[in-house]
């Protein structure tokens, strides 16, 4: 019976480190592609079955400005880099164009944002409308108002740097 007991203990704990050392591989390899890219640097991405070059934006500053200021995109999106899983808050402080934000936790879309308005008007940085995602995230991908059901990205798709 000890013997039984003892196999059956062996099988979990096996069955456990294998699980682990799966799960810390893939977030490892996963982080490792991501980390490697300079602020500003634009990369070719997979989403799902679409595939698109995106700037990258890592540091702070450059996550502050974002897109303000410009009259478009310069690549098929943009893609906002965080250290570690957080409460997002975005919001579209100058901006002249529309977007859709994807919203990514641990390579995988978690949520998207349709449609999201430029501003028409000054308004005051007290008083403009935040958006954020349900869950925490450490990226998200901006891109032009209805890209992401031209390319068909859902949640559940995940992100690879190609080049």
């Amino acid at each position: 019976m000890r013997k039984i007991i003892g196999v059956i203990l062996l099988f979990i704990v096996l069955s456990l480190l294998i699980f682990y050392a799966h799960f810390y591989l893939t977030q490892s390899s996963y982080q490792q592609s991501f980390n490697k890219i300079k602020d500003h640097q634009k990369v070719q991405i997979s989403l799902g079955d679409a595939k698109m070059w995106v700037e990258i934006v890592n540091s702070k500053q450059s996550r502050v400005n974002g897109l303000s200021k410009r009259s478009e995109i310069g690549s098929d999106g943009m893609l906002f880099i965080f250290e570690e899983k957080q409460r997002l808050q975005f919001w579209m402080k100058e901006m002249s164009f529309d977007l859709d934000m994807i919203w990514l936790a641990d390579g995988q879309v978690i949520e998207i944002t349709e449609n999201v308005k430029a501003l028409k008007n000054s308004v005051k940085t007290d008083e403009l409308q935040t958006y954020s995602p349900q869950h925490l995230a450490d990226m998200v991908l901006e891109v032009n108002s209805g890209d992401s059901k031209k390319l068909n990205i859902k949640i559940g798709d995940k992100i690879k740097v190609i080049k």
